[in-house]
């Protein structure tokens, strides 16, 4: 009797665009952006779409692309974390501006969210900002660019100081 090989599960479930993106390549990227533009948001096991994988590794040109693309900002993963979260908490190391230049691009394209929580410690954006020291900066921004939300039914009318008037916002 013939014995079947066993067959394997991957320790991560991964697309080529998930491959090509964590290790930033551009190019193959946007060949199979090309070929099917619904990979923009492919999620892959940990719920990671590719700019989830650019701004947690600090690729910056390949998160601009992907932003030209129309890459979502505020795409959440299986931890709720979003790619401007994610870009934001890296923002105070060694390669820093990088992942801060990222984030302010994510906030120019009017959609990041500064306000979005994820699941395991609570934090958003402009928590990792403050933390990094740059939540004035990225306060500003989301107002000029006008990608805040401040809840259903709530105005997007700024404030005393160009803050949203709802506290939720901020």
């Amino acid at each position: 009797m013939a014995t079947r090989p066993l067959a394997l599960k991957p320790l991560f479930k991964t697309g080529k665009i998930h491959e090509a993106s964590i290790v930033g390549d551009a190019a193959a990227v946007a060949a199979m952006l090309d070929e099917d533009p619904k990979l923009i948001s492919a999620r892959d096991i940990e719920g990671m779409a590719p700019l989830h994988l650019a701004a947690r590794n600090g690729y910056l040109e390949f998160g601009l692309m992907l932003l030209a693309r129309g890459a979502d900002p505020n795409q959440k993963n299986d931890k709720l974390r979003t790619p401007l979260q994610l870009a934001c908490a890296y923002s105070d190391g060694k390669y820093g501006p990088e992942f801060k230049q990222l984030a302010i691009e994510m906030i120019k394209t009017g959609k990041g969210d500064i306000n979005l929580m994820q699941r395991n410690d609570k934090m958003t954006a402009l928590d990792y900002a403050k933390r990094a020291k740059w939540d004035k900066e990225l306060k500003a921004l989301w107002i000029e660019h006008g990608s805040f939300s401040l809840g259903e039914g709530v105005e997007k009318s700024p404030g005393p100081g160009g803050f949203p008037v709802d506290d939720r916002a901020i």
